[in-house]
This record gives C-alpha cells, sequence and structure tokens, in this order.
C-alpha cells in the first residue's frame, strides 16, 4: 500500500471514528475481507463508472439495500464519486485537485454540503443521512493529503 493511501485511510478513521458521519452502512478498505473487496469492486464499477479500481477506494458510504454498493458515495485516493437518487444532485464525480474548497452551508433551507471547483462550479451534497459537517472535515483532510502528494512543482 502506498504511503498516499495509508495516510488517507489513517485520516479517514480519526475524522470519522465516533461522529455519527453516516447513517446507513459504510465499508472501509480491507483486502482481507471478502465483502470489502466483493462491495468495493461493485462500487467501483456501479458508482464511479470503472474509473477507479476496488483497491483505490478508502470508503464507501453506501445507501443501496445491504450496503452492497450500487448507490452512494466513494471516497477514492484520486477523487469523489457520487451515484445517488436520496441526493438532489444525485451523480457527479470531482477530483481532489479540482476541488477549490467546501463549504458546510446553514443558510440553505436546509444544511448542505457545497464544494466549489476550480472552473467555477458547484457541488452539492444534501444527502440526509450524512452528518455534513463532519463529510466537509474529511473531504478537506483527503484533499489536502491529495495535494501534498500530487503536488508537482516545476523547476526552472
Amino acid at each position: 500500500m502506498d504511503d498516499k493511501k495509508q495516510k488517507m485511510i489513517e485520516k479517514e478513521k480519526e475524522v470519522t471514528y465516533s461522529s455519527g458521519i453516516w447513517s446507513g452502512y459504510s465499508m472501509g478498505n480491507d483486502p482481507s475481507n471478502e465483502y470489502s473487496v466483493k462491495y468495493l469492486n461493485r462500487a467501483a464499477e456501479k458508482i464511479c463508472d470503472n474509473r477507479v479500481k476496488w483497491s483505490d477506494i478508502i470508503i464507501l458510504f453506501s445507501d443501496s439495500v445491504f450496503g452492497e454498493g450500487k448507490s452512494g458515495f466513494v471516497l477514492s485516493t484520486d477523487g469523489i464519486y457520487v451515484k445517488s437518487s436520496l441526493n438532489k444532485h444525485s451523480k457527479f464525480s470531482i477530483q481532489y485537485s479540482d476541488i477549490d474548497f467546501v463549504f458546510y452551508d446553514t443558510y440553505e433551507s436546509k444544511p448542505v454540503l457545497k464544494i466549489y471547483t476550480k472552473y467555477d462550479d458547484c457541488k452539492i451534497i444534501d444527502h440526509p443521512w450524512f452528518n455534513l459537517e463532519v463529510l466537509c472535515d474529511l473531504i478537506d483532510a483527503m484533499k489536502e493529503i491529495a495535494d501534498e502528494y500530487d503536488d508537482i512543482k516545476l523547476e526552472w
């Protein structure tokens, strides 16, 4: 396991431990657990449209029956993948490198998480099963780690 993925897994556990981030089924990446491999493989296919391998998934927040990974949210080593009918803005993906900032907006009629991109776009997470404040902290932490490892510096 590479250093970036290990740091992301540790940070995810640190941020979400006892936080009540998700009231549905969630699964971390555990290659020794056959269900983890099966469900993360399905999430890579169904939620991420095969753009990542199951082994690149840090955590799956599944809102499909029995947490099977057919719909929900994936945080991977490279970005966020969303495919959920319970999220009003149900399907999108965004690379951590494209995120400008994340904002937990309590000014709306109900709180939402807004992910602003560097391209003047805004992705919204308003799924009722999330503790959006904790999710905001988690996405910020994942982005910070990704930026640290993916930062390409040009030398003149």
